[in-house]
C-alpha cells in the first residue's frame, strides 16, 4: 500500500482516502457507459469517540450521516432497497475520531537526586507508555488504511468514516460476512468540525466507492468556517467569588479544587491527556476558599492572605506543597483577558457549541488561544471545560463541586 507524504499547506486541508474491492467484486457498465444500479441497505456499525469532548462530532446523529452517504451513493448509481431478497449490498458505516499519541507526560515520577521539572517540560515515556502509545497509532494506521503506523498524519487525531460493503444476500442465507469493497476516509481534526465537512469529506471519497483507489491517496477539501453570530454579554465571574479553577499561562494545565471522599483535593488535569490528573490533597482547610492562581506553568498557588501563598509543584501524580512562601507575583490573566471585547466572540462560540446551558468564562492563557470554561445546566454538576480557539475544539477537563 503506498503511502504519499503530502500534509496541508495554508488554508488548503488535505482528506486522505484509502478504498479496495474484495472476492471478486466488480462493478458493471451498461452499454452507455453508466454503471448497473446496484441496491443496498444502511446498517449502523457504531461511533468511537475520541479521548476528548468534541460535540463537533460527538453530537451528530447517524441519520445525518446516513443521509448524506445516501446522496453519494446515489451518485455512483447504488440505490437503496427495502426488500430483502433483492438488496444486494449491505453497507456497515463506523465513524469516530482516532486517538493521538503522547509524547511526554508531566507527572511522570522523577528520578531520585535530580530536581522536579516544570509541568509542561518533557519527560521521557515509561516502556508501558510508549507501547500504548504505538497501539493507538497502529489502530489508526489499521481504520484509515495507512500503510505505516510511522506515518506522520497519524501524531495528529482525524476524524473518520469507514463503508464496509457487504454481500447482503450472503448474509441473509448462509448468516456469513463476506465483505465485497470497503472505503476508509479521514481528515485532520484540528482546524475542522466534522459536522461542517461531513459533506465535503463524503462527497471527496463517493468517486472511490466500490472502486480501487490503489493505495492510500490526498484530496484537497475546502477551509471550513465559523461565522460569528450576534454578540452576547459576557459571562464573567463577578470579582467577588473566589474562583477555584485556573487555566495555566501556557494553556496546557487546569487546576481545581474539589471534593473527593469528604476530603478536598487540587486537581491538575493535562488538557491533552484529561484521564491522567495529578492529585494533591489539601490538609490545611484555612487555604480554601482562596482563590484559585498560577504562578508559572508548573507552579499553582493557594493564597492564604495578600501575602501567603502555598505553592505546589506537581511533580509526581501525588505532591506535597512547597514551603510557604510570600511576595509571590501570581501570573493569573483571569481577569484582564476576560474584559477584553474579544471575549464577546468566544462567548457566542461556545454558547452554540453548548446549547441550552450556561458558559461563564473563568480565564484565558497568555496568548489567548485557550479559554477555561465553567458550563452548567442539564443533569449532574457544573463541568469544566477548555475552549481551543485555533482548533476549534472543546476539552471536558473536569467536575465542579461545592467548596464548603
Amino acid at each position: 500500500m503506498a503511502v504519499l507524504g503530502l500534509s496541508s499547506v495554508g488554508a488548503e486541508e488535505f482528506e486522505t482516502v484509502f478504498s479496495e474491492m474484495s472476492n471478486g467484486y466488480v462493478r458493471t457498465r451498461l452499454p452507455d457507459g453508466s454503471l448497473r444500479p446496484e441496491t443496498y441497505t444502511i446498517l449502523k456499525g457504531g461511533y468511537m469517540g475520541g479521548d476528548v469532548a468534541d460535540p463537533t462530532i460527538d453530537r451528530v446523529p447517524f441519520e445525518d450521516i446516513a443521509r448524506t452517504i445516501a446522496g453519494a451513493l446515489a451518485s455512483r448509481n447504488y440505490v437503496p432497497s427495502r426488500d430483502p431478497t433483492a438488496t444486494k449490498l449491505l453497507i456497515v458505516v463506523y465513524w469516530g475520531t482516532t486517538l493521538a499519541p503522547a509524547y511526554h507526560d508531566p507527572f511522570a515520577p522523577v528520578p531520585e537526586g535530580k530536581p522536579p521539572p516544570l509541568l509542561s517540560e518533557p519527560v521521557h515515556l515509561s516502556q508501558a507508555d510508549a507501547q500504548q502509545d504505538y497501539a493507538a497509532t497502529l489502530q489508526a494506521a489499521r481504520t484509515l488504511g495507512y500503510g505505516s503506523p510511522l506515518d506522520t498524519e497519524l501524531l495528529s487525531r482525524r476524524y473518520y468514516i469507514v463503508l464496509l460493503a457487504y454481500d447482503f444476500q450472503v448474509k441473509l442465507k448462509k448468516d456469513k460476512s463476506k465483505l465485497l469493497w470497503e472505503t476508509r476516509f479521514s481528515i485532520r481534526e484540528q482546524g475542522n468540525e466534522f459536522g461542517k465537512q461531513l459533506a465535503a469529506m463524503v462527497g471527496n471519497a463517493s468517486p472511490y466507492f466500490g472502486e480501487d483507489s490503489h493505495g492510500l491517496t490526498h484530496k484537497p477539501v475546502p477551509e471550513g468556517r465559523v461565522v460569528v453570530g450576534e454578540v452576547k454579554s459576557l459571562g464573567v465571574v463577578p470579582e467577588s467569588e473566589p474562583v477555584h479553577a485556573a487555566l495555566a499561562p501556557d494553556g496546557a494545565h487546569v487546576a481545581y479544587l474539589t471534593i473527593e471522599n469528604n476530603k478536598r483535593q487540587l486537581i491538575i488535569v493535562d488538557i491533552d491527556r484529561p484521564k491522567r490528573p495529578a492529585v494533591a490533597e489539601i490538609a490545611d482547610l484555612t487555604l480554601v476558599p482562596a482563590p484559585l492562581q498560577w504562578a508559572d506553568a508548573g507552579h499553582v498557588l493557594l493564597r492564604q492572605s495578600a501575602t501567603e501563598a502555598v505553592s505546589f509543584n506537581l511533580a509526581g501524580k501525588r505532591s506535597e506543597p512547597d514551603v510557604k512562601t510570600t511576595g509571590l507575583a501570581p501570573a493569573d490573566h483571569s481577569r484582564a483577558i476576560a474584559t477584553e471585547p474579544t471575549l464577546a466572540e468566544i462567548q457566542t462560540l461556545v454558547d452554540e457549541k453548548l446549547p441550552d446551558r450556561k458558559v461563564v468564562i473563568l480565564g484565558a492563557d497568555e496568548s489567548g488561544h485557550r479559554f477555561l470554561l465553567l458550563v452548567s445546566g442539564g443533569a449532574g454538576s457544573a463541568r469544566y471545560f477548555v475552549f481551543d480557539r485555533p482548533n476549534d475544539l472543546l476539552y471536558e477537563v473536569g467536575r465542579r463541586e461545592p467548596i464548603p
